[in-house]
């Protein structure tokens, strides 16, 4: 499941993604359907919807961006919402964009460290192609075979991977 109770923080670009990802190496290593990926409304007003999501949720991605205004939504989902049900977490840095440098990336890291929350190594970079694919209708298995798609798919395997999602890193 992919929650974060702030909306824009890129639930359903990471949903698709990775959903995507994952079934490109299932279905290349001849594997059923194994994962069922659910994005969550990004609102505090829904948050029936979201505990009801979490009663069939293994586990939780909660995408945050590198921005000081995700810090508090982010906390409130994960200390009221995810936390209490025990269900494993990662929180995952989105829509970093590394011409920014890496300043915002590490100030996130660390308050996610310092909250004592688990934190996945991939990191998901912000790519123009991302916007473009979604009013496409595309994801990025789907991208143009370029350099750009060519990183932002390994953003998303890297995730898959480390999530443990249709093979192990």
């Amino acid at each position: 499941m992919v929650a974060n109770q702030k909306g824009g923080v890129g639930k359903t670009t990471t949903t698709l993604n990775l959903g995507a990802v994952v079934a490109d190496v299932l279905k290349a290593g001849g594997n059923g359907l194994q994962h069922v990926f659910i994005d969550t409304p990004g609102s505090l007003q829904d948050e029936n919807l979201l505990l009801e999501a979490l009663k069939y949720a293994h586990d939780v991605i909660v995408p945050m961006p590198p921005e000081g205004l995700a810090f508090d939504p982010t906390a409130r989902t994960v200390q009221k919402v995810i936390e209490p049900t025990g269900l494993p977490f990662k929180v995952v840095i989105n829509n970093w964009d590394p011409r920014d440098g890496r300043a915002d990336l590490e100030e996130t890291q660390s308050y996610v460290d310092a909250q004592g929350w688990p934190r996945a190594e991939a990191v998901i970079r912000r790519y123009k192609v991302h916007t473009r694919a979604a009013v496409e209708g595309r994801v990025v298995t789907q991208y143009p075979k370029n350099r750009v798609a060519m990183e932002a798919r390994e953003d998303f395997f890297r995730l898959a991977l480390e999530m443990g999602y249709g093979g192990r890193a």
